[in-house]
């Protein structure tokens, strides 16, 4: 779907449960899955009975947010790129992405990555690492649009308004982090209305999804029981 936005997910949410005539779902999202999972519990109220987020990334332009603190050397001059010589960002994007591929579908970079974590935790574990090596062996399989169409979502208006969403959400996100730092969730955690936020000292983006998966898995069992 060129030129989609985060909001047209919701259709696509819709079209799956009416498909499989399930009625009642709860939604996860981490990192840049976030934006959708809250599209579609603001576009679905009637379906949606809670929402889990993982360091999620915030709304570009939105006042109060500045997007790209700390994500990193080069961070604003690749979005000046995007918005004023999208010709060049789409050119320079799929070069990246040549490059990315064959590397994100080793597992043993993975591990590699990770230097002395590796194999520390399940966050960092070898089935973690055989896990991210298929899923983008998978995802790369039939180039990169799709990954285009997800980074330039990322800087366009998301399509639906936070403040209405009625399900309970919860969300975390390391102090450690800077991909995207804690202050996209700050941010967020202001404009939702019902939210519980988690900010742990000692997590980062790679393992903050796996050290509350457990406690994120209970705190939706209650919600679907009550």
């Amino acid at each position: 779907m060129p030129g989609r936005v985060v909001a047209d997910c919701a259709e696509d949410v819709r079209a799956v449960l009416a498909r499989l005539g399930i009625s009642r779902v709860a939604v996860w999202g981490s990192s840049a899955g976030g934006p959708y999972a809250l599209a579609t519990a603001a576009l679905l109220p009637e379906a949606v009975t809670a929402v889990c987020l993982f360091a999620p990334l915030g709304p570009y332009g939105a006042p109060g947010l500045d997007f790209a603190d700390g994500m990193g050397d080069g961070f604003r001059e690749e979005i000046r790129v995007f918005f004023e010589e999208p010709v060049r960002a789409r050119e320079e994007f799929r070069a990246q992405s040549a490059e990315f591929a064959p590397l994100a579908a080793s597992a043993d970079w993975w591990m590699d990555r990770w230097a002395e974590r590796a194999g520390t935790d399940a966050a960092h574990s070898q089935e973690w690492a055989d896990y991210l090596a298929l899923s983008n062996r998978d995802g790369f399989a039939g180039g990169d649009e799709g990954w285009w169409e997800d980074w330039s979502a990322s800087f366009h208006p998301w399509g639906f308004d936070l403040t209405t969403i009625q399900a309970p959400v919860i969300l975390w996100h390391g102090l450690k982090d800077t991909t995207p730092p804690p202050a996209h969730s700050r941010w967020l955690a202001r404009q939702i209305p019902h939210v519980t936020a988690h900010f742990p000292s000692d997590q980062d983006h790679t393992n903050v999804e796996e050290d509350n998966r457990s406690t994120a898995l209970a705190w939706l069992t209650q919600r679907a029981s009550a």
